[in-house]
């Protein structure tokens, strides 16, 4: 096994999305994830309470 990083060998079509299949991912992941944050801190606190936490924390 090398010890070269895969940012540190050269750039080649193949290794491309294999740098960019991280940022890819998360690009995709990150919205859904935080919309299902929202929506159960909706339901936990309910609509008017999240409301005023947003404008109070503003």
């Amino acid at each position: 096994m090398e010890d070269t990083l895969l940012y540190q060998k050269p750039v080649t079509l193949l290794r491309i999305p294999a740098v960019m299949a991280p940022a890819i991912l998360m690009t995709v992941i990150q919205p859904s994830c935080s919309m299902m944050t929202g929506f159960f801190i909706s339901n936990i606190l309910g609509e008017q309470e999240l409301s005023c936490c947003f404008l109070t924390a503003g």
